[in-house]
């Protein structure tokens, strides 16, 4: 991937006001990482973070200045939503819908969604690569930020004090 590339790693679930919070910190951030030359944006759409930021990508989108952007959705199929509640199953629905590219996982018994992003980390030139995290431990999201940054892509944390004091 010779483009700058981004990939949204985190799937902690918080409440909606929060999420709404991170969703406007990443639409100021992600401007200025767009005006640095970022064109592809990678997200699995997991619950929480990766759907604050798929929608953070998809309403820049509707600016003129960012049409160019490119949203690339790791699509699950039917297990992404399995347990997921009717809302959820819409939202994602709405990204779905909204994503340049869809790349489908089809094996049932496919990676997980980490082992998967791993592989999109090791193809990417790292050079061109970056990270928009809020990683947990809980989820194996933090082992795949260190992973990233191991590798040498840059790594931004979204996650801040008070979000990490109140929900951490």
């Amino acid at each position: 991937m010779s483009k700058k590339f981004t990939i949204f790693i985190g799937k902690r679930i918080l409440p909606d006001r929060i999420i709404k919070k991170i969703e406007r910190s990443l639409i100021k951030d992600l401007q200025k990482h767009i005006s640095e030359g970022a064109e592809i944006f990678c997200t699995s759409g997991a619950i929480g973070f990766e759907t604050a930021a798929a929608h953070a990508v998809i309403r820049l989108r509707k600016r003129k200045r960012f049409r160019h952007i490119q949203l690339i959705l790791l699509d699950f199929g039917h297990s992404q939503g399995l347990y997921w509640n009717a809302k959820s199953q819409r939202v994602y629905e709405r990204i779905r819908d909204a994503a340049d590219q869809i790349i489908p996982i089809l094996d049932k018994d496919a990676e997980t969604d980490a082992m998967l992003q791993r592989k999109v980390l090791e193809k990417a030139d790292v050079s061109a690569c970056c990270v928009y995290c809020l990683p947990d431990e809980r989820d194996g999201s933090a082992a795949l930020v260190d992973y990233a940054w191991c590798c040498g892509c840059k790594v931004i944390a979204m996650q801040r004090k008070y979000w990490r004091e109140k929900y951490g």
